[in-house]
């Protein structure tokens, strides 16, 4: 028996949406801070602050047959003057 090593997953559709739900909200907040916390160091315990009460969270989710696979990227969007938009973002 040959035993390959598989092709990694390169996802066709990847979609985008607030989190709104519960599942979301958490894949939102874990992916963050195992970015900006466990990988780049950037915080000690948590990277949440004043700006999240306002700041737009967005996710990125990848698809395959309409099924939603993972969580593969998060952003958190604001503006701190009238032309001046930042944004927060954390990968996988």
């Amino acid at each position: 028996m040959i035993i390959e090593k598989p092709e990694p997953h390169r996802s066709n559709y990847i979609s985008f949406d607030y989190p709104n739900e519960d599942w979301m909200k958490k894949y939102y907040w874990d992916l963050r801070k195992e970015v900006f916390c466990e990988e780049q160091h950037v915080f000690e315990e948590s990277d949440r602050d004043d700006i999240d009460e306002y700041g737009l969270p967005i996710v990125a989710m990848d698809e395959d047959m309409g099924l939603i696979r993972n969580v593969v990227g998060v952003v958190r969007i604001d503006e701190r003057s009238p032309k001046g938009v930042v944004g927060h973002t954390a990968l996988c």
